[in-house]
């Protein structure tokens, strides 16, 4: 990984800054308290946000500021990286907004517990350390320079675990612990088989208790049928004599039913005879009475009332025209008048010249309608005539009709007649015939008389056999579903026992697994475990004190890692402890300490991404001149593609490739 470029606005003494960092070994130079330790919290916090106990937003945000960003731009394995983290003051508390990750112009916004997630996967970290307190950026990469030293003086067991998790030794724990889950799920297992099969013997013992049933049951059975399939033979034997029997009573009990069918049709004809009887004397009665009524139409006779009513309709429309004209005629009378009386025409004013001519025009007119008069006077007497005639007319259809009607009911009520007394006749001759075939039954069903009684006895034979085979049926279906259920629980045993012995098998099998991991399996993963965190021991320890002896050229002081990677000091021949060293020679033991867990990620592990970047913050605080020429052999054999140094020690500027300059003024730090 390699880092290429940070910008940071409003973070401590910064306003707006951005420093580029190239390949190699960079120095970030300045007075002391210029802002170059901020530029490695900002880096820090670019890629792992705010950490609880560790650093704030309060020590990050720039006093008076309410908003403030890191934008961090990465190379990881060829690909351009950007990450840009933010924080903003709310209310009295200052929080991180949300971010985002660029990788290769493709960007995407997360929260700030997403984007510490994405970092640690893009890193290679294990997930499960992401909530820890301990952050393996800080083991492996970079330490604050106030914490350098306690990377050596830690707990213990923290250090063991977190090297454990960096070279993924911690696996062979993990895969002890579920090699221990499995064990006790295996001996619960084994607890559930030995329930599934500890009656195994009884299960036996009633199989072959339930086959000695079978056989005992299958000769009851056998007795059984061969009773039964004796009433079954005598019941149809019955049965069949019924059947014969039972043809007879039918045809006996057919004609008692025409018996009684001819016993019926004799009194329904009879019935019947006596209706037609009555029924004829009412029609003579009624025939009677129709004859008389007809002799008192003799006297009708046919008249054209239709002629009459069309000479009538001729006389009105005259007698109409009639009047139109009187009224016409009547007015002109009128109109001539007035002209003669006032001697002068209104309508065109001329006088009247001949009064004479005039007046005789007038009688004339007069004469005409009083001759109209008549003439109406006239139609109106032949129409008072004709309508006297057409009463007349009218009352004559009137009786026509009713004789007509007269004559046909008299037809009918004779023909009515006739049938009736056919009828009479035909029910007599049937009668006579129903007679004959009553008195023939009559004697045939004397013969049948006998038949219905000998049934009866028949009948109950059969009842009583029928039920004797119905009690034979039962016991040879009680015994059938005795051996049914035998059967059924014999193979529901012989199942169990199956399943018994599988579980029995099963249990052996587990057990034998369970011997294997807990006698075999988990000690080969101890072992394992010891050799590979002895093989990094050994490793980290040979550049431990590689580089410790390059620090430290004294012949009077050595150093080394025991088992549990801890410095373990030898001064003039005695174990001396930590606390004791001088300031300098205890920052040789924690940068020993730091190169030497750097180097051994490097060879050993490949997962992790960030084993060629190393950030030292004031490495050397307490170095005397010649421990700091030292630190250029240092830097030369390190051989990382990056190393970012803090320190304000003049003579490190030509210990490196690359020199970034930082002052601070003003309260405002800024790259010269």
């Amino acid at each position: 990984m390699l880092i290429k470029s940070v910008e940071i606005h409003n973070i401590r003494s910064y306003l707006q800054q951005k420093i580029d960092f190239p390949a190699g070994s960079i120095l970030l130079s300045g007075d002391i308290g210029s802002g170059k330790s901020t530029m490695l919290l900002a880096i820090e916090f670019a890629l792992f946000g705010i950490q609880r106990g560790e650093i704030s937003g309060s020590d990050l945000l720039r006093h008076g500021k309410r908003e403030a960003y890191v934008e961090l731009e990465l190379d990881i394995n060829g690909k351009s990286v950007k990450i840009r983290r933010c924080l903003k003051k709310s209310n009295d508390s200052i929080v991180q907004d949300s971010g985002y990750m660029e990788i290769d112009g493709v960007r995407q916004d997360f929260s700030p517990s997403e984007l510490k997630a994405r970092v640690y996967r893009m890193f290679g970290y294990p997930l499960d350390m992401l909530n820890k307190k301990t952050l393996l950026f800080r083991y492996t990469v970079y330490t604050p320079q106030e914490q350098m030293k306690e990377v050596v003086s830690a707990d213990s067991q923290s250090r063991l675990e977190i090297i454990r998790k960096i070279f993924d030794i911690d696996k062979y724990g993990r895969i002890r612990d579920n090699a221990r889950t499995i064990i006790t799920e295996l001996n619960a297992v084994q607890r559930e088989l030995r329930t599934l099969f500890r009656n195994i013997e009884e299960k036996k013992n009633e199989l072959r208790e339930k086959k000695a049933d079978a056989e005992s049951l299958e000769k009851k059975l056998f007795e059984e049928r061969k009773e039964r399939d004796e009433a079954m033979k005598a019941v149809a034997e019955k049965q069949q004599e019924l059947g014969r029997l039972k043809e007879k009573i039918i045809v006996m009990n057919e004609k008692k039913r025409s018996l009684t069918r001819l016993e019926t049709e004799f009194s329904s004809n009879k019935k019947r005879m006596e209706t037609a009887e009555h029924g004829a004397k009412s029609l003579e009665q009624q025939l009677a009475m129709l004859e008389a009524e007809l002799k008192s139409y003799a006297h009708a006779r046919k008249m054209d009332y239709a002629n009459i009513e069309k000479t009538m309709e001729e006389l009105r429309r005259e007698e109409k025209e009639k009047l139109k004209g009187h009224v016409l005629i009547t007015e002109e009378i009128t109109r001539l008048s007035g002209i003669l009386n006032n001697g002068i025409c209104r309508t065109c004013g001329q006088k009247v010249h001949e009064p004479m001519a005039f007046k005789q025009h007038i009688d004339m007119e007069k004469e005409n309608v009083a001759k109209i008069e008549s003439d109406i006077s006239q139609i109106k007497s032949r129409l008072s005539a004709l309508g006297a005639e057409l009463t007349e007319a009218r009352k004559n259809e009137l009786l026509l009709e009713k004789k007509i009607h007269a004559e046909k009911r008299i037809s009918e009520f004779t023909a009515l007649l006739e049938k009736s007394n056919e009828e009479k006749a035909v029910l007599a001759g049937e009668n006579k015939k129903i007679s004959e075939g009553i008195i023939a039954l009559e004697s045939e069903l004397k013969e049948y008389a006998l038949i219905e009684s000998y049934y009866s006895d028949i009948e109950q034979q059969c009842t009583k056999l029928q039920q004797k085979l119905i009690v034979q049926e039962k016991n040879v279906s009680r015994i059938e579903q005795m051996c049914e259920d035998n059967r059924k629980t014999t193979i529901i045993l012989q199942s169990d026992i199956r399943k018994m012995e599988e579980a029995k098998d099963r249990a052996e099998r587990v057990s034998a697994v369970n011997q294997w991991l807990s006698s075999f399996f988990i000690p080969l993963t101890e072992k394992i475990e010891r050799h590979a965190m002895l093989a990094v021991q050994q490793e980290f320890n040979r550049f431990f004190q590689d580089w410790f002896n390059m620090l430290i050229e004294d012949e009077n002081i050595n150093a080394s890692v025991n088992e549990n990677f801890e410095p373990v000091i030898n001064q003039n021949g005695y174990e001396t402890d930590y606390t004791n060293l001088s300031g300098g020679e205890k920052t040789s033991v924690a940068l020993a300490y730091r190169l030497a867990l750097n180097k051994v990620i490097n060879i050993m592990i490949e997962g992790i991404r960030t084993n060629d970047l190393l950030i030292m913050d004031e490495p050397t605080d307490g170095f005397s001149a010649e421990q700091l020429d030292k630190v250029r052999d240092v830097l030369q054999q390190l051989g990382l593609r990056q190393v970012i140094i803090v320190s304000h020690e003049q003579k490190m500027d030509s210990f490196v490739d690359s020199v970034v300059r930082i002052e601070k003024e003003n309260h405002i730090s800024r790259v010269m």
